[in-house]
């Protein structure tokens, strides 16, 4: 089989295609970090607390001998004074061509790279004796080398270690990993090989549960055996293979056996674990905290408990306060109304206790009703069939009352306001006005249009390069005697942009200037756009190739 170093490879399409993409990725990136290096020196970062400092060099250089050059140091202030001693301190030893200066914020201030040329920079991570057991892009995620970055020495001891740490996490606590390098001297590439041996992986001890009585620890012993465990992926038992997966799927599960027996807020958190090195097993413990019985019913009118459920927030959000009951009266009411009790009532009563809350909602749904007609009023620019599909309330027909409901009422006026606001009317207002004649029912909106904002000029300035911003068959939309709106400047911005980073100008920016024009309701639009530098890919370099 066709090799890469010392790792087969096994899908020869898919490890093409990775080494591909992560290449030609690297490429552009590189790109971008040599701009960022040149545009760094603008930038002002005097006085400001430098986290940490790393020197890049070739993986045959040792940079800890080259630490004491640097006065530039971790926890001081930036000073460019020192910057600049510790590059002609780097380049007076004679092993380098040129010296730059990678500046990147970070939580705690900012991360200094001194990079010194000839520049190296990451490319392969590979991980023989652990890429059959885990995903590629798994381990490259916990190893955490970005192929964009110089390579740094410390990097490697840092992602052995992630790697150890998130093998134990899988059940491998006697994993070891070793790290070694690989460099392309032509392209300057440094590849990174993560030996690994796994060795078995643990099973699994004593499960544990602390804050709840002997009785129900046992009671969730046997949920985490059961059938719909195992199809959850969340069963744990004595003896069984470690899996982190399933320790973490058993949470949630827990918690929702939890609530299933009528608990409200229920939390369950993971204590750390307890390894046997001996028996190579490990014990798992859970802090359970069950909260209080919740009690919820219905009154006066029939509803399954699946509905209710639905229909009542503190089920989904598992958790209790007045907003959310008086959330759950308007979804009940809501609920009836589609079903053609439009002068339903709902009241709540509330019952607390440390140990129990109880909620009881009494409906009285009264006669039920249909939608006979839809009008609209006031409405100049649109004409009613361009506003019917708005609307969510439905009339009558053969089989169906109509839906009406004030969810749909309130969801029917938002969208007619949006079209338009969409369509330059800045000011319409809508207001619903619902007639009862027992039992039928009339909806009409009743629409102030109010006048309607218009474009006068648009001027486009800073365009140097590019011109022409129609994609897909379609131009710009405020363009004079077009009706302005917030969204159609939004779509433009982002149409702009968009052809920008398409011809290669990825640090595009735009700004929108709107200025009362001549006459009220008319406005002079001006976009300004800052191109920026054109960036285009210098060289690619393909690794990984088995055969072609």
């Amino acid at each position: 089989m066709p090799r890469l170093g010392d790792r087969r490879v096994r899908m020869f399409g898919w490890s093409f295609a990775r080494a591909v993409c992560v290449t030609l990725c690297s490429a552009i990136s590189l790109l971008h970090a040599g701009y960022a290096l040149a545009q760094g020196a603008k930038l002002n970062y005097e006085g400001q607390t430098v986290a940490s400092v790393d020197v890049s060099a070739g993986p045959a250089v040792n940079t800890d001998a080259l630490l004491p050059f640097v006065t530039q140091k971790a926890g001081e202030p930036y000073s460019q004074a020192k910057i600049d001693a510790s590059k002609a301190a780097l380049m007076q030893t004679g092993q380098f061509s040129g010296a730059d200066v990678q500046i990147e914020p970070v939580a705690n201030g900012i991360h200094v790279t001194f990079v010194l040329q000839p520049a190296y920079y990451i490319g392969i991570l590979s991980f023989p004796g652990a890429d059959k057991t885990f995903p590629y892009t798994r381990l490259l995620q916990t190893a955490n080398m970005p192929a964009q970055q110089p390579f740094l020495r410390d990097q490697i001891d840092r992602a052995r270690t992630s790697l150890m740490r998130f093998f134990a996490s899988q059940g491998f606590f006697q994993a070891t990993v070793e790290g070694r390098t690989e460099t392309d001297e032509q392209h300057k590439i440094v590849n990174v090989i993560f030996e690994v041996q796994l060795h078995k992986r643990a099973k699994i001890g004593q499960i544990n549960f602390q804050g709840i009585s002997d009785q129900e620890a046992s009671g969730l012993r046997g949920a985490l055996r059961s059938v719909w465990a195992r199809l959850k992926a969340a069963s744990l038992r004595r003896g069984k293979t470690y899996s982190s997966e399933h320790v973490q799927a058993a949470l949630p599960y827990i918690q929702n056996h939890l609530r299933k027996e009528g608990r409200l807020t229920p939390q369950v958190r993971l204590q750390p674990r307890d390894y046997h090195p001996e028996t190579n097993r490990v014990d798992i413990t859970f802090q359970v905290t069950p909260g209080p019985m919740i009690e919820v019913k219905v009154t006066g009118a029939r509803m399954l408990k699946r509905t209710m459920k639905k229909l009542v927030p503190i089920y989904e959000e598992n958790s209790f306060d007045r907003d959310l009951v008086d959330e759950g009266k308007r979804n009940i009411a809501g609920h009836y109304q589609k079903k053609g009790f439009f002068d339903v009532s709902v009241s709540a009563q509330i019952s607390e206790a440390p140990d129990k809350v109880s909620v009881v909602y009494a409906v009285k749904t009264g006669s039920k009703h249909k939608v006979k007609q839809i009008d609209f009023e006031g409405n100049n620019h649109f004409d009613d069939d361009d506003l019917r599909p708005k609307v969510q309330i439905k009339t009558a027909h053969l089989f169906s009352r109509g839906s009406f409901s004030e969810d749909l009422l309130r969801q029917s006026s938002n969208a007619i306001i949006a079209a338009y606001k969409d369509a330059g009317f800045a000011e319409v207002k809508v207001t619903p006005r619902v007639e009862d004649f027992e039992p039928e029912v009339d909806v009409t909106f009743v629409i102030v249009e109010g006048p309607q904002d218009i474009v006068d000029s648009l001027a486009i300035s800073g365009d140097d390069h590019i011109q022409n911003f129609n994609t897909n068959g379609r131009g710009l939309l405020l363009t004079p005697r077009q009706p302005y709106s917030p969204r159609a400047l939004e779509q433009d911005r982002n149409q702009i942009l968009a052809v920008y980073l398409d011809r290669g100008y990825p640090n595009a920016a735009f700004e929108a200037q709107v200025a009362p024009a001549g006459q009220p309701h008319h406005f002079d639009i001006t976009y300004k756009i800052t191109e920026g530098p054109e960036v285009k890919v210098s060289d690619a370099v393909i690794l990984g190739r088995g055969k072609t």
